[in-house]
């Protein structure tokens, strides 16, 4: 009985797995019905060379420009995005939330939150795996880039690199993506 119940856990894991977000359909569907999940990413390693090698200057000045850079995105995220629920988390917290831990997690007004949202994405700063562009990529639960004809990037630049986008334009951007996309597949899943 045990291994009937342990095998049918470990194939309802597979097929999630698989077929899981991987269908950009499934996946903005889920997520107007979720959250997004902000990574806000810290430079822990990059930091603590700074240390480590005697630039304490350079090592608080680096976390100040990564908080307020922090704060920016935030507040980008608070005024300028509505079409799921947002949280943030900091990219040293990640193994807390993969652990189950919803503390990790907190809204735009610093609440930690109690439980761990059934469906999410990611959102954060980064780089594509694909162009080596940076800008806000969206990534599934596992933390794997989504493709097209999901709306997974938004550029920090403007075309060919002329402009530096603000952070609330990014979210705009972000959002007008998932919209229409969102409407695009309404019955398709």
């Amino acid at each position: 009985m045990k291994k009937n119940v342990f095998s049918l856990i470990i194939a309802a894991l597979l097929a999630f797995t698989v077929k899981g977000q991987s269908n950009p359909v499934e996946a903005i569907n889920e997520l107007k019905q979720g959250t997004l999940i902000v990574n806000l990413i810290v430079p822990t390693k990059k930091i603590e060379t700074l240390l480590n090698k005697g630039n304490k200057g350079a090592s608080i000045k680096l976390q100040k420009e990564v908080e307020l850079e922090h704060k920016a995105i935030m507040l980008a995220f608070a005024n300028n995005y509505n079409f799921s629920k947002v949280l943030f988390i900091y990219s040293y917290d990640m193994g807390k939330l993969a652990d189950g831990d919803a503390t990790a997690l907190f809204d735009t007004q610093g609440n930690k939150q109690s439980a761990v949202p059934a469906n999410y994405l990611f959102v954060e700063l980064s780089e594509t795996g694909t162009r080596n562009l940076k800008g806000f990529v969206v990534k599934d639960r596992f933390r794997d880039s989504l493709q097209k004809p999901f709306p997974y990037f938004v550029s920090r630049y403007s075309a060919l690199r002329l402009h530096k986008r603000s952070f609330p334009t990014m979210v705009e951007k972000l959002q007008q993506g998932f919209i229409r996309f969102y409407a695009d597949s309404v019955g398709k899943s």
